[in-house]
């Protein structure tokens, strides 16, 4: 799109674009941008969740954990979806250069003992 001057006034960049699930990129945005910080990612979600059921703002900030809480297997299932697209990331999300996981968090590698612990230490939000 050009202004009156016709000069660039936008672009739109489909680079990293994909059809899919949208929690697909989940896993980009919180290897890449947020730095595997669950902190962010508890807040990206929590305001996903009520943008997607057209929920004010001010109401019920607490509602998706709420549900997460009070329906355990829903974090459960949440998890893991997350962790099947990490695994299937087209990036090495496990790398330990500067866009993975253990370089981010390299204390993981000794804490870890099975898939699951890594799954809830990289996605649970509320643990």
């Amino acid at each position: 799109n050009t202004n009156d001057n016709n000069k660039l006034s936008g672009l739109v960049d489909f680079g990293d674009a994909f059809i899919g699930h949208p929690f697909y990129d989940f896993v980009c945005l919180h290897i890449s941008v947020f730095k595997c910080n669950k902190q962010y990612l508890k807040i990206f979600i929590e305001q996903y969740f009520i943008q997607q059921n057209n929920q004010n703002q001010n109401q019920n900030q607490n509602q998706f954990k709420n549900l997460m809480q009070s329906q355990p297997q829903l974090m459960s299932e949440f998890v893991y979806i997350l962790m099947c697209f990490t695994l299937l990331y087209v990036r090495d999300a496990f790398s330990q250069s500067n866009q993975g996981i253990f370089y981010h968090h390299p204390d993981w590698q000794s804490q870890i003992t099975d898939i699951n612990q890594l799954a809830n230490l990289i996605w649970n939000i509320y643990q």
